[in-house]
């Protein structure tokens, strides 16, 4: 909803609901002049936009230095867009946020980066060094409740990953519990340690654990019981002589 104004909201009412709708735009000059939902677009990921050929678009619509024509078909041509932050990343550039005033204020601001700088609301790490050797960051396997990264760098840096930032999900730097940071006021981060690592976000929600608890426990009350009660049958049975 900040792509409408590039303010946060700060009351549930029908147009901020949980649909993932960017603010719409219309006209040859709306996309570039509205400087908020490129930030917007840039922050996602969004690297490719679509085009009608009927709405007369030029170079005022999608500025070269921005914009990419990759492809024409049917009607429609595909634009990149050159300053998308990628969707996983390493980096050490971290700038701190202490109020929603503050994020806005930093985010939107027009010499931010969201393709390499991440907002925290407190910087975890503890030296301001940057990468002297390019940092390496791989996607293992990406399912519904477990993403997975093998990571390379020669400093402690900070994973940043666009996925929401929600409770139930955990972090484990090789095996071992890590926080989650809340970057980008949504998303979500994790500090992770020089050298060669494997970074694992798992969704684990207190629901689910008591579920299984309690679901155990109820087998292990049913078998004792069932035990119990067959050794009674068979030691109740009348000896014949």
């Amino acid at each position: 909803q900040s792509a409408r104004n590039g303010k946060l909201p700060v009351q549930f009412n029908h147009t901020n609901r949980s649909d993932a709708v960017i603010v719409g735009g219309y006209g040859k000059l709306d996309l570039i002049q509205n400087t908020d939902r490129l930030r917007i677009l840039d922050a996602l990921g969004v690297t490719h936009i679509l085009d009608r050929t009927e709405n007369q678009s030029d170079q005022e619509t999608f500025p070269p230095s921005r914009f990419e024509q990759e492809k024409q078909f049917d009607g429609w041509t595909v634009m990149y867009n050159k300053n998308t932050a990628s969707r996983f990343f390493l980096t050490t550039n971290i700038d701190t946020y202490s109020s929603k005033e503050e994020f806005e204020k930093k985010f939107f601001d027009p010499k931010f980066r969201p393709d390499t700088t991440i907002l925290l609301e407190k910087n975890p790490l503890r030296s301001t060094q940057s990468f002297t050797t390019q940092p390496s960051i791989f996607l293992v396997s990406y399912l519904p409740n477990t993403v997975a990264f093998r990571t390379t760098t020669d400093i402690e840096s900070v994973l940043f990953l666009s996925d929401t930032y929600a409770p139930g999900w955990n972090a484990y730097v090789d095996g071992v519990p890590s926080q989650i940071l809340k970057a980008q006021y949504a998303f979500r981060a994790v500090l992770v340690p020089s050298g060669n690592h494997t970074v694992v976000f798992s969704y684990e929600p207190f629901s689910f654990t008591l579920g299984k608890w309690i679901s155990i426990v109820s087998l292990f009350g049913v078998l004792t019981i069932s035990t119990f009660i067959i050794s009674k049958k068979r030691y109740s049975r009348p000896i014949l002589q």
